[in-house]
């Protein structure tokens, strides 16, 4: 489990990539507008939960492909319509967003929203 003062460190670093994700999101999908303000009105702490609790379990185990991702952020879901829609560097760029906010999701829970076969390990 991650120290008091780590913990505090990997969730500023995750809030930090959320926001730049956000911003980034709302330049190549302003579809998805309302859902992006609502998650960028969360507080760090709850930021770091919903995704860990909404968004991690959904795409964990994606290969190498630029699949669509389906949930990015909390409320904020791309479908595949958007998704079909945008670059191959825009979706090389969320999926590398994805991957950094994953690590450090999973790390700021101390391990315990790493999924496993489909379950949370407590």
């Amino acid at each position: 489990m991650a120290s008091g003062s780590e913990t505090s460190s990997l969730e500023t670093t995750f809030y930090n990539k959320y926001t730049e994700f956000i911003a980034d999101l709302q330049g190549a999908f302003p579809e998805l507008k309302e859902g992006l303000d609502t998650a960028a009105a969360l507080p760090a702490a709850m930021a770091v939960t919903q995704y860990a609790k909404h968004v991690l379990p959904k795409h964990i185990g994606f290969t190498g492909a630029l699949r669509c991702p389906g949930a990015v952020l909390p409320g904020v879901v791309i479908t595949e319509e958007l998704w079909g829609a945008v670059s191959d560097k825009t979706k090389r760029a969320v999926h590398d967003y994805m991957s950094i906010l994953d690590l450090s999701a999973m790390y700021s829970s101390g391990g315990s929203t790493i999924p496993r076969n489909g379950r949370r390990i407590s």
